[in-house]
């Protein structure tokens, strides 16, 4: 591999590493380090395996910018804003087309979405986790409240709930008798879903 090549930041990835540097010169370590790596031979199995499913073209020439105890990796082509964040604690934040994702543990904790593509986000959803399995919320048009949430335990789907009506309410479509139907308040009732939010029809069944 020839020797890295130092490199200016562009665009996000200057304003992210810039703020990551300001942090930690109140009181952490930083050397700056910038360079051009090849990402098959510099990084982490982990940061790879998201390369490979998530942007195959980075698998040719990485930016990596370690600043503190965070490493932050980058596409070579400026024109590509993704970022991968990662610190020495294993959380990794992942910039991706349109799409903020929080990992911990090998499982992302916390998902920001921009759905449609219009440069503003527009979809909130994030992970609990306890004992008894976790909880999956959901904010489907990001006005700050909630209005989904599901339990898993054992890796298997429990009491589905949506915030309707000004409350939290049980509701079903997993066994609905026709694919427009959702049970709420134990009556099944015909609905469609409009940039995310249920609307449900006057008719009910």
């Amino acid at each position: 591999m020839a020797p890295p090549k130092t490199f200016e930041c562009l665009g996000l990835f200057c304003t992210l590493a810039g703020v990551l540097l300001s942090v930690v010169a109140c009181g952490g370590r930083s050397d700056g380090t910038c360079a051009v790596i090849d990402p098959k031979q510099g990084v982490d199995s982990e940061i790879l395996a998201y390369f490979a499913e998530h942007n195959p073209d980075w698998l040719n020439q990485t930016r990596r910018c370690v600043v503190g105890d965070y490493v932050v990796y980058g596409p070579s082509d400026p024109t590509n804003r993704n970022l991968v964040i990662t610190n020495s604690a294993g959380s990794v934040v992942a910039i991706d087309r349109g799409a903020v994702y929080v990992f911990e543990n090998d499982r992302i904790v916390v998902s920001v979405l921009d759905q449609d593509s219009d440069g503003l986000f527009d979809h909130l959803d994030y992970d609990v986790f306890n004992e008894n399995g976790h909880l999956l919320v959901e904010d489907r048009d990001l006005d700050g409240q909630a209005d989904f949430k599901v339990l898993f335990r054992n890796g298997e789907e429990s009491e589905p709930s949506m915030w309707y009506d000004g409350a939290w309410r049980r509701i079903d479509w997993g066994n609905a008798p026709n694919p427009n139907l959702m049970l709420i308040d134990e009556t099944w009732r015909p609905y469609r879903i409009d940039d995310g939010e249920v609307t449900f029809l006057d008719e009910t069944g």
